[in-house]
């Protein structure tokens, strides 16, 4: 395994949801199977996900910029940047802009081969623009991303 730099707007891939971006900066295979980190943009009026968990995926979230509005189990609150968040498996979360300013953030996700799994399918799944959350739903609950409600602000 070999040191990885990447410059700003670079990595391994790129995915748009739907005015969403999430550039993998590492993966599986240049982390030695640890983590997977994509660097995420959301616009204000672009997808926000929907109330979600992970059974097998522990998710931790770094704002870079922006304001964002969280929730997370019961919690809601509005983080700005330098907020960090952990979410353990099991726990829903769902997110949102919280103003006009589009939000930067890391993500560091457990379980490389199922997170960049679920990456890839969710860019297939936005092909065409963005899902019914039914469609979305069924092509990603076996993927360990389980629907619980629309999203949220």
């Amino acid at each position: 395994m070999s040191a990885t730099i990447y410059e700003p707007g670079e990595g391994i891939r790129t995915i748009d949801l739907a005015g969403t971006t999430v550039t993998s900066k590492a993966d599986g295979t240049t982390t030695g199977d640890a983590f997977v980190v994509a660097e995420t943009t959301i616009v204000p009026g672009g997808f926000e996900p929907p109330l979600h968990l992970h059974r097998e995926i522990a998710e931790s979230l770094y704002l870079l910029s922006g304001r964002l509005a969280l929730q997370v189990g019961d919690e809601r609150r509005i983080a700005g940047p330098g907020t960090f968040v952990s979410i353990p498996p099991g726990v829903a979360h769902t997110m949102s802009v919280a103003g006009e300013e589009p939000v930067r953030m890391l993500m560091v996700l457990s379980n490389p081969a199922r997170a960049t799994q679920m990456f890839e399918v969710t860019e297939q799944v936005f092909a065409n623009g963005p899902p019914d959350p039914e469609t979305a739903g069924r092509l990603l609950a076996p993927l360990d991303m389980e629907m619980i409600a629309p999203a949220t602000s």
